[in-house]
C-alpha cells in the first residue's frame, strides 16, 4: 500500500515538473500583413516570400480571401519580403528586424498595375509600429547593460532604462536601503504588476 502511494505521489511530481516545461517562453514571432491595389482593394491569392537576409533561408505563402498574410514560428533576425502577382509589379521590403517573441506587422503592402518583371523596392523607412495586438514590450540589449553602472545585482533596478517605467523614489540615493521594489510601468501602479 506504501509503494503504491509512493509511486502515485512520484508520478503526480513528475507531471506537475513537465507541465512547468510546457509553458516555456518562445523564442519565435510572427509576421503579418495585409496585399493590397492601389485602391486599398485586397489581393488573395498572391505569393508572399520571407526571406532571413543573413542565412537565405525562404518561406512562402498566399495571401488569403481578404489579403491578409502570416509567417508563423519565424526565428528571430533581419528579413526581406517579397510580393509578387499577375498584373502587378513585385513589391519587395527589405531590413526589418524580427525580435524574440514579437509580433510584426508589416501593414498594408500596396501593389502598383505592371508587369510582374517590375520590381518595386522599399528599402529607407522609419522603424515599424507592432499593431498586431495591444502588447508593450521592449528588451534591455546587453550594449545598454555594457553602458551603465549598478550597484549589486540587482536585476530589478534595470528596468528604469526602459521607456514607460518610473520608481516612485530614488533606491540608491543616500540613506535609502539598498535594492529597489517594483516600478510602476505605463501609468499602472506598482501594485498593480506582477514580476516572474
Amino acid at each position: 500500500m506504501r509503494i503504491q502511494i509512493f509511486r502515485l505521489c512520484l508520478l503526480s511530481a513528475l507531471l506537475c515538473l513537465t507541465s512547468f516545461a510546457v509553458t516555456a517562453q518562445t523564442v519565435t514571432g510572427t509576421i503579418t500583413g495585409t496585399v493590397v491595389d492601389q485602391s486599398s482593394q485586397v489581393i488573395a491569392g498572391a505569393k508572399v516570400t520571407l526571406t532571413n537576409d543573413r542565412t537565405s533561408d525562404a518561406r512562402d505563402t498566399t495571401t488569403n480571401e481578404s489579403g491578409n498574410f502570416l509567417f508563423p514560428a519565424v526565428s528571430p533576425g533581419i528579413y526581406s519580403l517579397k510580393v509578387e502577382q499577375n498584373g502587378f509589379r513585385s513589391l519587395q521590403r527589405q531590413g526589418f528586424v524580427l525580435s524574440a517573441n514579437d509580433r510584426l506587422s508589416l501593414g498594408d503592402l500596396q501593389l502598383t498595375v505592371g508587369q510582374i518583371g517590375e520590381t518595386v523596392t522599399v528599402t529607407a523607412e522609419g522603424s515599424l509600429v507592432q499593431t498586431a495586438s495591444s502588447e508593450h514590450s521592449a528588451q534591455i540589449t546587453s550594449k545598454q547593460l555594457e553602458l551603465i553602472s549598478q550597484r549589486g545585482r540587482d536585476v530589478t533596478s534595470l528596468l528604469k532604462i526602459l521607456p514607460g517605467v518610473s520608481y516612485g523614489g530614488e533606491s540608491e540615493s543616500a540613506g535609502s536601503s539598498f535594492g529597489s521594489g517594483i516600478p510602476n510601468i505605463q501609468g499602472g501602479r506598482n501594485t498593480w504588476n506582477t514580476m516572474n
